[in-house]
């Protein structure tokens, strides 16, 4: 049955913004830079490999095969392969290359565990880059110091921590039918939508209870959907959307070993799951968290039963109704469901891993700040050399934190056009050409200033 969409999905373009004419001609100068990664660089590069399940390219003397990084294990990294055993032996050379953004990634390391589906070799302290973004990323220079404040205002909650990196908080384009800072009418069109579509609905809140069950706790820690779409068919083995935002059978049991629900090494833990859903006699369900910064504030729920005549839930159901969670969070915190919270500090420390005049990538050990920090949070930074003071707004594009560090990609989104410019020359030392002055990164910089 059809359904209008809770909330309207983006625009997919953008418009195109002119180039600034404020620039003044300059003589072009060739760009020299390093193209190898730091430490905590090449920590960040090969962690988000780790996470993201990228495919390496292993290229041996005289064939290549694709791999997967694993583990960091002190100073061994731990890799999943299909290379024949026969290949192998150890101290031999191995070079490693793959894709991440718009560079391609490259370290030569030496093999020191041998073995027929796991190996092991030392862990790189370099990564070579080739560089193809707009503006070359330097290592900061000794004499340059950075703040940072994450805008609007944290919370100090007593509700459930995500236990994860934790997911984008972007704020979706309403429905023009859909009245944000109406509360009631808006848990009244979930009523009447899920009505059409399920029998067992609700929102589960945890101001007064914890998660109570399995699924319950799944959800909360790791704030991603539990999508049953059937239980003949059980939990999803690929993740459906690209922001890896529904549990699949891996991550679930990954998940069980990380909640003690399950200590084993068993690769199929997640089974533990499906057999507590089929007891309860259920065609297909979902549960979708309401997170709020970075804590899960409640559950929507779905099931149809064995026996009902509705379909199971589809795709289109579950993204829809992941978007109305999203503003459901927006909307308590409008009317003050958080207000009596403590607040904390929107000041913190980190660490400048490198920077380039359209963004930067910094590293922190607040744990705070680590859970707390999301990818699409507003970030005002402040940029101080021996000569001036540089303000910046922007947007958290990328992070990863599950470690004692997290790592962060900070893209500058406006800055004034001279605070800009003697940025750009000050790290790159050579003047801004026209070339340079006409790209898409200072368009984007300049037109939100």
């Amino acid at each position: 049955m059809a359904h209008r969409p809770l909330v309207a999905r983006r625009a997919g373009a953008q418009r195109a913004l002119p180039a600034p004419r404020e620039f003044r001609p300059l003589r072009s100068a060739a760009i020299t830079m390093p193209n190898g990664t730091g430490h905590l660089e090449t920590e960040y590069l090969v962690t988000l490999a780790i996470q993201n399940k990228t495919a390496i390219q292993a290229k041996l003397p005289d064939s290549a095969w694709t791999v997967q990084f694993l583990k960091l294990d002190g100073d061994t990294l731990r890799i999943g392969h299909g290379i024949p055993f026969g290949l192998l032996r150890k101290n031999l050379a191995i070079e490693f290359s793959w894709q991440q953004d718009s560079n391609q990634l490259l370290f030569t390391s030496t093999l020191t565990e041998p073995g027929s589906k796991l190996l092991g070799v030392k862990a790189p302290t370099r990564i070579v880059k080739t560089l193809n973004r707009n503006f070359d990323r330097v290592k900061p220079p000794a004499s340059l110091q950075v703040s940072f404040s994450v805008a609007g205002t944290r919370y100090d909650l007593d509700f459930p921590q995500l236990e994860s990196s934790g997911k984008p908080a972007t704020a979706p384009e309403l429905n023009s039918a859909f009245d944000l800072n109406d509360l009631r009418g808006l848990i009244q069109e979930f009523s009447r939508q899920s009505a059409n579509l399920a029998e067992e609905r609700k929102i589960i809140m945890f101001r007064d209870r914890k998660p109570e069950n399995l699924a319950e706790r799944l959800c909360t820690a790791s704030g991603q959907v539990l999508y049953i779409p059937s239980l003949f068919g059980g939990l999803p083995v690929s993740n459906p959307f690209s922001d890896h935002s529904i549990l699949t059978r891996s991550e679930t049991a990954r998940w069980l070993k990380q909640l003690d629900i399950d200590a084993s090494q068993d690769s199929e833990s997640w089974r533990v799951l499906e057999h507590s859903l089929r007891n309860r006699k259920l065609k297909s369900l979902v549960y979708i968290p309401i997170i709020f910064q970075h804590y899960t504030i409640g559950l929507l729920y779905l099931g149809v039963p064995a026996d009902s005549a509705k379909p199971p839930l589809d795709l289109e159901t579950i993204e829809n109704f992941m978007q109305f969670a999203r503003v459901l969070a927006q909307a308590l915190q409008a009317h003050g469901y958080f207000k009596d919270a403590p607040t904390l500090d929107n000041d913190f420390k980190a660490t400048i891993v490198n920077i380039s005049a359209g963004g930067l990538l910094f590293a922190t050990t607040d744990k705070a700040m680590i859970q707390q920090l999301q990818d699409g949070n507003s970030v005002s930074v402040q940029i101080r050399t021996a000569q001036r003071s540089v303000s910046a707004a922007g947007l958290v594009k990328r992070h990863f934190a599950e470690t004692a560090s997290g790592y962060f990609g900070l893209q500058f989104n406006s800055m004034a056009i001279e605070d800009f410019r003697y940025l750009f020359e000050y790290l790159y030392q050579r003047p801004m050409t026209d070339a340079d002055a006409g790209s898409v990164e200072i368009s984007r910089i300049l037109a939100n200033r």
